[in-house]
C-alpha cells in the first residue's frame, strides 16, 4: 500500500469494491474544489500538498478512495494555477506534461492518450503501466480560469479497465 499511496503522490509530478449500480454511488463535491465526481462512497482527504511549478506554488487538494482491497484506488485532485498565464499553447503543454510527468514519476510506461474536452475544457485521457501496483488509467483537464483537475484509476487491469473505472473517470463535472 505504500507503493501505492507514493505512486498517487507523485501523480502530479475501503473494502473490496465491486460492480455495483450507478444508483448506488454518491456525489463527491468538496467543499471549494469546484468539481463533482461519482464514487461508490466518500474518499478520505490527504493532507494539501505545496506543488512547485515556475514563477510560484500551488496548493494540491488530493482525495483517494482504497479499492479492490488496498490494492488498488481512485484518486481525485485539483490545484490552480494563474489564469492570466494561461492560453491555448500552454495549456496544451502543461496537460502534456502532466501526462508525462505521471508516468515519469511513478517510473511506468505510457500504453494510449488521447486528447478529450469536458465541455469546452482540454484534457487528457491515458492509460500507464504503474510499477508495483499494475496499470493506471487518469484524466487530466486544466480550465482557462486555471484550475487543474486530475482523477484517475490505480491497481489491477481488470479494476482499470473496468465499468467502475468508466463511471468513475466519465463522471467528472466542473462547476463554479
Amino acid at each position: 500500500m505504500r507503493a501505492l499511496m507514493t505512486g498517487l503522490l507523485l501523480l502530479v509530478p475501503a473494502g473490496v469494491l465491486s460492480a455495483r449500480d450507478d444508483d448506488e454511488w454518491i456525489d463527491f463535491a468538496p467543499k471549494g474544489g469546484k468539481f463533482t465526481v461519482k464514487l461508490p462512497e466518500k474518499p478520505k482527504a490527504q493532507p494539501p500538498k505545496d506543488i512547485e511549478y515556475p514563477g510560484g506554488t500551488s496548493k494540491l487538494y488530493m482525495y483517494i478512495l482504497e479499492a479492490d482491497g488496498g490494492k488498488g484506488a481512485y484518486m481525485v485532485a485539483c490545484n490552480d494555477f494563474p489564469a492570466d498565464l494561461l492560453n491555448d499553447e500552454v495549456i496544451e503543454a502543461a496537460l502534456d506534461g502532466a501526462q508525462k510527468g505521471a508516468v515519469t514519476n511513478v517510473k511506468g510506461k505510457l500504453l494510449s492518450t488521447k486528447k478529450v474536452k469536458l465541455g469546452k475544457v482540454s484534457g487528457r485521457d491515458f492509460t500507464f503501466e504503474v510499477q508495483n501496483i499494475g496499470m493506471a488509467r487518469a484524466r487530466v483537464f486544466l480550465g482557462e480560469e486555471g484550475r487543474l483537475y486530475q482523477c484517475a484509476v490505480f491497481g489491477s487491469e481488470e479494476l482499470v479497465k473496468g465499468d467502475d473505472a468508466k463511471t468513475y473517470l466519465e463522471s467528472l463535472k466542473i462547476t463554479k
